[in-house]
């Protein structure tokens, strides 16, 4: 059975305890969906770790935010960027 997507509230995701406890916590569910278009919501969805895209539903647009379980790390001290690229840059 698949797991239940959750609906999220700007104010279940500026609740600490409900989001370190809760949230944070739970490795069964990272996908989550919100109707709110807020700009504060996006915001904060973004600065918990959620990456969010949007999906159309017969109901209208919701918001698919999910809940990122490992995160990516630019080294920018040993970043390679290609000569075609560097060309590009230049060319700006």
């Amino acid at each position: 059975m698949p797991a239940q997507i959750y609906k999220l509230t700007l104010d279940q995701i500026k609740d600490e305890h409900f989001f370190t406890q809760i949230l944070s916590k739970d490795m069964t569910n990272n996908y989550y969906w919100c109707d709110e278009w807020r700009e504060n919501l996006y915001i904060e969805l973004a600065k918990k770790g959620f990456i969010s895209t949007s999906y159309d539903t017969k109901d209208g647009l919701v918001l698919l935010p999910e809940l990122q379980y490992e995160y990516g790390i630019l080294d920018f001290e040993n970043l390679h960027i290609s000569k075609k690229v560097q060309k590009l840059i230049k060319e700006d």
